[in-house]
């Protein structure tokens, strides 16, 4: 059995389920959580503020960079999450083993190689451009809002269906 401390009222909360991903509400002062639980050890407890569905299969370094991205999305730094959401991007195409030096190529070679569809090369470009303003300090960083954030994320899980619906992850890994 695990224990949670929710981050809103700082009560403790016992779960049953030993492997838990998901949301749950603290009996305590109802506030919607986003809990982790893996063999019997907490990982990772935090308000729920998006409905992100995290793909299943994808590797765990990524998952987590993935997860991250949304934390810094509840945490309300919004540049933080699409910077992240970025490297997810870049991460995943990595271990698909496409070839390019740049993100620009990884997603075209992706496209070409089939590993992407034809909605995810635009979802990747124009993603890839969002995070662009976060690769340097720019005052259009300081101007990312939540509806940015939440697109980019939203860009990112699509990229990451496409590309385990693929097959390449699993194969090349």
């Amino acid at each position: 059995m695990a224990s949670i401390v929710c981050p809103s009222c700082k009560r403790n909360t016992s779960l049953l389920d030993s492997n838990y991903n998901d949301t749950f509400q603290c009996e305590n002062c109802g506030e919607i959580l986003r809990v982790r639980i893996k063999d019997n050890r907490v990982t990772n407890v935090r308000t729920h503020n998006i409905d992100l569905e995290i793909p299943e299969g994808l590797p765990e370094d990524l998952s987590k960079i993935l997860n991250e991205s949304v934390a810094c999305y509840e945490s309300g730094s919004f540049a933080a999450s699409v910077v992240m959401a970025g490297l997810f991007i870049e991460g995943a195409l990595k271990k698909t083993n496409v070839g390019g030096k740049q993100l620009v190529e990884m997603i075209q070679n992706a496209k070409d190689e089939k590993i992407i569809s034809n909605l995810g090369f635009h979802v990747a470009t124009a993603s890839r451009l969002l995070r662009n303003i976060g690769a340097h300090f720019s005052d259009e960083l300081t101007k990312i809002t939540d509806s940015d954030a939440r697109l980019t994320l939203e860009m990112a899980r699509k990229l990451a269906v496409d590309i385990l619906e693929s097959g390449a992850l699993r194969t090349k890994i």
